[in-house]
């Protein structure tokens, strides 16, 4: 590098460390607070939208269920078959003698 180069390099870092100073970090102290208070209060949110779901769907059985202390509607009977009136007795057994009844 010759002398003429050296002088540019020079005042370019000097234009560099002449311009306005850098912006300070924040502390680490700061956005662990500031983090904290984001989580604190997505906690809080969560546990409220739970508690609000777990209330919906309690209120929602609530509805569905009859009421302890009323009175139940009777329940539906099938109408009465004419297919089995009375329980079947087995026949004696017949034997080969014996003509088998008629249809008539």
């Amino acid at each position: 590098m010759n002398e003429h180069e050296n002088d540019a390099l020079h005042a370019a870092f000097q234009a560099v460390l002449s311009a306005d100073p850098e912006p300070t970090l924040p502390s680490v102290v700061d956005a662990a607070v500031v983090g904290g208070f984001r989580i604190r209060r997505r906690r809080v949110a969560l546990a409220t939208a739970g508690a609000l779901i777990v209330v919906a769907s309690m209120a929602a059985v609530a509805v569905n269920l009859p009421s302890l202390g009323g009175e139940r509607a009777p329940v539906p009977l099938a109408p009465a078959s004419t297919a089995h009136p009375t329980p079947h007795t087995p026949e004696p057994a017949r034997t080969a003698a014996e003509p088998l009844p008629s249809g008539d």
